[in-house]
């Protein structure tokens, strides 16, 4: 648990200060290969409508994951969290904060990467009223991230590590942060 408290500590200091420590960011979660070309928040939007009405962008192009580096980084960041969520937790560092935490990791592994773009990796607020990807039905707002990836667009629950098709997943979304 010590072990896993101090990488995630790395972690969150070179996430929010990308200084001399970034080069070791690789060493704990794989820098992705990217899904080109890049895409237009615009046309984000014509895509994801149909299943969110209330989508927020910081960004105005972004870049995809290539599906076996999305399922690299999926699998490393699980093992890395997997402590950190527990129901005990209740409401710290719970599901939001796992979100966020994934979408950021990712984006950091970008500057060694060296690409120019974010990647198109969301926090979605859902309405968990349905069992997906090992979280039974729980009937209130929970958060997941929603990733493009050169096969399509994906639904990831970071606490578990599963993740499934959009077109698959039976939950309403309520709320997109990219």
């Amino acid at each position: 648990m010590k072990n896993i408290a101090k990488k995630l500590t790395l972690i969150l200091i070179v996430a929010c200060s990308y200084g001399p420590c970034l080069a070791n960011i690789s060493k704990i979660l794989p820098a992705g290969e990217y899904h080109y070309p890049s895409k237009h928040f615009k046309q984000i939007d014509k895509e994801l409508r149909p299943n969110c009405q209330d989508i927020s962008y910081a960004d105005n192009y972004y870049i995809g994951l290539d599906f076996l580096s999305f399922k690299k980084q999926v699998h490393t960041f699980h093992k890395l969290t997997a402590n950190y969520t527990s129901r005990s937790n209740k409401e710290s560092f719970d599901c939001d904060n796992i979100a966020f935490l994934y979408k950021t990791l990712v984006a950091s592994t970008t500057l060694i990467a060296k690409t120019n773009y974010e990647p198109l990796i969301g926090v979605a607020f859902v309405r968990q009223e349905n069992k997906a990807m090992g979280l039974s039905s729980i009937g209130f707002v929970h958060a997941v991230n929603i990733i493009y990836t050169s096969e399509g667009w994906y639904m990831l629950e970071p606490q578990t590590g599963l993740f499934m098709s959009l077109q698959k997943y039976p939950n309403k979304i309520l709320k997109l942060i990219f």
